[in-house]
């Protein structure tokens, strides 16, 4: 944490005292639950197998290559 977001901090209660309002949706339960990330909770596959129809053309293009005696290069 910065020294401006720990001064931020440390003010704030006191603009609260100022204003006469509390900032209750700072930190509180109800608001990590109303601001969280449903996509946090969603366990994804990095990893995933290719379909046969990908693994048949990587295949087609390294036979290609192979008779060709050519690399393709994406330019």
């Amino acid at each position: 944490m910065d020294k401006d977001i720990a001064g931020s901090l440390a003010n704030m209660p006191v603009a609260e005292k100022i204003v006469g309002h509390q900032w209750t949706d700072f930190g509180t339960e109800e608001s990590k639950a109303k601001w969280s990330n449903p996509a946090k909770k969603t366990n994804y596959n990095f990893a995933p197998e290719l379909d046969g129809n990908i693994r048949d053309s990587i295949k087609n293009l390294s036979d290609t290559e192979t008779n060709l005696k050519h690399k393709y290069e994406l330019l």
